[in-house]
């Protein structure tokens, strides 16, 4: 069951920790006036769309705020709808014209799958929150236990 209380925080602290391996793990950052692009495709709409905005956004903040850090973390948000062709585009327009050093996001495999496409032919590393797309399969031992069938 979702909750968000308690996957807010889960997304929080690891994007924390992958803008702190961004700054500190990629060279060709460090060289760009002090300034990393981070592009950001996600369902602004949806439920969880606003709450991985708002994660992401404290993340950017904690890290830009950090007493000793003078590079800092500018936030490019795109909005697909929910529609993997958006997300394709937002993608293009993110790498060509925004010039990001990285695209995080993409809440479904179709939008991922496209991304990282372009991503990959532009070299621009991508992180998804797509879920997997397969998924465990309950034996009848397990539904029994769950109530959902009755052993004999």
């Amino acid at each position: 069951m979702y909750t968000p209380a308690t996957t807010t925080p889960l997304y929080l602290l690891f994007l924390i920790s992958f803008f702190t391996f961004l700054f500190h793990a990629v060279p060709f950052i460090s060289a760009q006036d002090d300034i990393t692009n981070i592009g950001v495709i996600i369902d602004v709409s949806s439920r969880i769309g606003k709450e991985e905005k708002v994660s992401i956004e404290i993340a950017i903040q904690t890290i830009n705020n950090a007493s000793s850090n003078k590079h800092k973390l500018v936030l490019h948000v795109r909005d697909t709808g929910g529609n993997p062709l958006q997300a394709y585009m937002a993608a293009e327009d993110l790498i060509k014209k925004t010039k990001v050093n990285a695209i995080i996001g993409m809440e479904t495999w179709q939008e991922a799958a496209l991304v990282a496409e372009l991503a990959n032919r532009a070299q621009v590393p991508i992180l998804s929150f797509a879920a997997p797309s397969i998924t465990h399969s309950i034996n009848i031992g397990e539904m029994a236990f769950l109530g959902e069938v009755d052993q004999q």
